[in-house]
């Protein structure tokens, strides 16, 4: 007993302690002894288990040696749990932890053990294809429901030498309606620069069958083509048995090494997390080869900002589409109807060209995953076979694709690639080739321009990577390529690496990177540079970046938060100069308010430091969602997926309500202008939020304080928080004899209101959930008689001493 006991009152004490004197002076345990705890171990954000903790009479924080090490190792690299493992060592500092690169904080207010593990410790974990289910139960969703998105962006760009200024306005809606199943999406935009232009984005109505992971979708879709097929918009039907396939975006992936833009953007090409290029680029189809990238890396990804301020991020890699699935899983993809072209006022159908696409991946068996494709167009004819093979020491997967064109005859293209696994020393390699045909057709609208489009007929890429002294890095990247010959002009191998080495002081909060790289297209081109930044808080850092190439300097700050909190989730300053432009200054903010969101985005750019030699171009975006469930409405930040509308209960009136990451980050709040709005719910997984209410009168009942949800796509719920079912009542029974009725389960009775209870050894019980009501008291052993109890709307804690069962 005496064991049990002895951690709720060290809980109290420290509690005790937390809210008074010590505080002011700074000290954690002021006792003079050592105290140990139960806590709660958070890593990356999520919770993984209780771990005890011992704050020492010096503030020292230790944890137990074997609890913590057990709750890591399916989490971290061997080396990791190697190195903290010391023989009859029951207690580890944290600061030994901060040493290997694993950053702990004790969280008082939560009684948390807050640890953050940088991703290159992680070691790699399998994967479940299978759908996952709730393991609790999940409020319903409503029987109806919707929401309309709205973004409103205004840009204006100047040029001081010419005088030239320019604006844009555009507003954007998202519309879905959802009612016993079947969901309609449309999308509208209206924009106002030179000349006001409204334009339809897209209509379709789609079906989920949830139990196969299927959706059925008519109207505009996109067709998602395998890796060497072409990508198009069309009117039609479509089948797919993968949800995260159907999605309709702006930007996306195309054939081999391309993407489509359907709307201008603003383009950061981010290589190996660095941005190294802003682009201005219109509607069209784009190959990387149009983006002068110049870094020597295969580690690219671009951040594409739309006109109505949406941001989307795609990356590029040799072996995408090339991974396993569980065992018995299958995923398809067809779509049949006529291609579309966006236009002035929407899309264009071209009602002459009809097509059909399909593909497959079905995983044979835990190592082995088979797939293939067949597109047809009037014009042309693709067909694609892809496998994909775990072997002891990697992966590998390979590729094959043939067309036939009218015009053009018959063309073939193929890629290959090796992957290996994160081996238990850090270490990682990929490597691919690729190769397409100058005739290799893929579907687009005019299938001989998107041949004659593709650059690129040969390419090499490898990459490797080693961790060594669980903080430092070496990663090497070649990718050698050559184009196909325009006109008589004979094309010749462009080949370029890189070699960084970088490492990070995780105690005093650096890190850094050097790097360095040939290219060769024609002549040898070097480079040379660094990359140095310092956290010195939660999510801030201050980077300072460099290379020789470009002549580029660059100084910023950022801060990285949550997306799904209140506050500002997004913020980055810099300064540069390079060989492009002397000065350029450049602001990014994303906030969230309770009830919208907004972001700015400034850049300035300067040939030569005069006031008449400026470029600058501004973005100010607002967007907001009203939704509704049921017959109840909300207004709230605009919703990606699936949302919940969240109510209180009229007893909760004058208190404030927060929906909270587990008591932590606010994700909304009421604020007197009603219902909130939760935005954030991805469907077919599970979610939730919890509910806390700082001043919620002693004895209020409000169940677990968890709102779980487990949503199908774009669908609603409606919960209310609190009800007049909130009293709780405490007693003692007691029998004709003047003893306690000890151990004794009963239920509380009021007309259709069941409330089960038992006793302890001393006769007393507490109910919760009760409402004002004359209940009666039944008890499992019908030898004892019932007896009344009267709850009254007087307050949420009522004590009624001592009941006499007679």
């Amino acid at each position: 007993m005496a064991a049990r006991i002895a951690p709720v009152i060290s809980l109290c004490l420290l509690l005790l302690i937390g809210c008074c004197c010590s505080v002011a002076h700074g000290a954690l345990n002021p006792t003079g002894q050592d105290l140990d705890l139960s806590v709660e171990l958070v890593v990356n954000g999520a919770n993984l288990s209780v771990v005890d903790i011992r704050i020492a009479a010096d503030d020292t924080i230790y944890v137990d040696s074997d609890e913590f090490i057990h709750a890591l190792t399916p989490l971290v690299l061997p080396t990791i749990t190697r190195s903290l493992a010391q023989p009859q060592q029951k207690w580890l500092p944290l600061l030994a932890l901060r040493e290997q690169g694993i950053r702990v904080q004790f969280d008082m207010s939560q009684f948390q053990l807050v640890t953050s593990i940088d991703r290159q410790l992680l070691q790699s974990r399998t994967v479940s294809a299978a759908q996952q289910q709730p393991f609790l139960e999940a409020h319903k969703m409503a029987p109806y429901s919707g929401y309309l998105n709205n973004y409103l962006s205004v840009i204006k760009e100047q040029a001081s030498k010419e005088s030239l200024s320019e604006e844009q306005f555009t507003w954007r809606t998202e519309l879905a309606l959802r009612a016993h199943g079947w969901l309609l999406e449309s999308e509208q935009q209206l924009q106002h620069g030179r000349s006001a232009r409204a334009s339809r984005l897209g209509t379709r109505l789609s079906y989920d069958y949830a139990d196969i992971g299927a959706r059925l979708s008519l109207g505009d879709n996109y067709v998602l083509g395998g890796y060497f097929q072409g990508s198009e918009s069309s009117l039609g039907v479509a089948f797919v048995k993968n949800f995260a396939q159907i999605t309709r975006h702006s930007p996306r992936p195309s054939a081999s090494q391309s993407f489509t833009l359907e709307r201008p953007s603003s383009i950061d090409v981010i290589v190996e997390q660095r941005v190294v290029k802003r682009l201005q680029l219109g509607p069209g189809v784009y190959t990387l080869a149009d983006i002068p990238l110049q870094e020597g890396s295969n580690d690219v990804s671009l951040k594409i900002t739309d006109d109505a301020g949406k941001v989307e991020v795609i990356e590029f890699d040799i072996t995408t589409g090339l991974d396993l699935l569980a065992q018995g899983d299958l995923q398809l993809q067809s779509f049949a109807g006529v291609l579309s072209q966006a236009s002035a006022t929407g899309y264009d159908y071209l009602w002459q060209q009809p097509f059909i696409s399909a593909s497959f991946d079905y995983g044979w068996s835990p190592n082995l995953t088979l797939g293939a494709g067949l597109q047809w167009h009037e014009q042309s004819t693709q067909l694609s076979a892809r496998a994909t093979y775990a072997m002891p020491w990697f992966i590998a997967a390979s590729e094959y694709a043939l067309s036939h064109h009218s015009h053009l005859g018959a063309a073939q293209a193929y890629r290959a690639s090796l992957r290996s696994y994160r081996s238990n020393s850090g270490s990682e390699f990929q490597l691919g080739y690729e190769y397409v045909a100058k005739a290799y057709t893929p579907l687009q609208i005019s299938a001989v321009k998107a041949a004659r489009s593709l650059p690129v007929q040969h390419q090499w890429q490898f990459d490797y990577s080693y961790v060594f002294d669980n903080a430092n890095t070496v990663n090497f990247s070649l990718n050698a390529q050559k184009r196909h010959q325009q006109g008589s002009k004979k094309q010749s191998w462009q080949r370029s690496a890189t070699l960084s080495v970088g490492g990070h002081s995780w105690q005093q909060g650096w890190s850094w990177r050097v790097f360095t790289g040939v290219r060769d297209e024609g002549q040898r081109d070097y480079n040379l540079g660094f990359n140095i930044s310092y956290q010195f808080a939660q999510g801030k850092r201050l980077r300072l970046y460099a290379q020789q190439r470009k002549h580029l300097e660059r100084l910023e700050y950022s801060f990285q938060g949550s997306a799904q909190h209140i506050g500002v989730s997004q913020f980055t300053a810099g300064i540069e100069n390079s060989i492009d432009y002397q000065s350029a200054v450049d602001v990014s903010m994303r906030y969230n308010g309770n009830r919208f969101g907004s972001a700015l985005d400034h850049g300035s750019f300067y040939k030569r430091l005069q006031a008449d030699e400026g470029r600058h171009q501004t973005r100010l975006s607002l967007s907001t969602a009203l939704a509704f469930a049921q017959n109840q409405w909300g207004v709230g930040r605009t919703i990606n997926d699936s949302f919940a509308l969240v109510d209180t209960h009229s007893s909760l009136d004058g208190l404030k309500v927060r929906l909270t990451d587990q008591g932590q980050a606010i994700r909304v709040k009421n604020d007197g202008l009603g219902t909130m709005l939760l935005p954030d719910l991805n469907a077919y997984s599970q979610g939730g939020a919890a509910v806390d209410i700082p001043n919620l009168p002693i004895g209020y009942d409000i169940g677990t304080g968890l709102l779980r949800f487990y949503p199908h796509y774009r669908s609603g719920h409606y919960i209310k928080v609190g009800s007049s079912a909130n009293i709780t009542v405490m007693g003692t029974l007691i029998d004709d004899d003047e003893a306690p009725l000890a151990l004794t389960v009963g239920e509380a009775v009021c007309g259709d209101d069941v409330k089960a209870f038992f006793t302890n050894r001393q006769g007393r019980f507490a109910i919760t959930g009760m409402k004002p009501c004359h209940y009666r008291i039944r008890f499992d052993d019908t030898h004892l008689p019932s007896v009344s109890l009267e709850v009254e709307d007087e307050q949420q804690l009522q004590r009624k001493g001592v009941i006499y069962v007679r």
